[in-house]
């Protein structure tokens, strides 16, 4: 398997943080990263627990089956989908 690169932006104390949590564990980010990911393509879901506090009457900002792709919020009354996304089929860009 070759490797490839990712290039992500963080705030560096997290990074920090993150990087002596991990070393404390016997692993290094990138190890740690590499877990995350193989365990959301392994399970075909967000591979961590959310814990989302949703104030009363507030609209999610993601579409439409987000939650439910992510195994999560299914219960959180999401039912509606955002006016400020794109209509199926149509292309998202961030």
């Amino acid at each position: 398997m070759s490797g490839t690169t990712i290039t992500i932006r963080t705030d560096s104390e997290l990074k920090n943080d993150a990087t002596k949590l991990f070393e404390g564990l016997g692993m290094n980010l990138s190890v740690a990263i590499n877990m995350f990911l193989r365990q959301a393509v392994s399970k075909q879901k967000y591979p961590l627990s959310l814990d989302l506090e949703i104030g009363e009457g507030a609209k999610s900002s993601y579409p439409k089956g987000f939650f439910e792709l992510f195994g999560a919020g299914a219960d959180l009354g999401f039912d509606e989908e955002p006016e400020d996304l794109p209509l199926d089929g149509e292309d998202m860009r961030l």
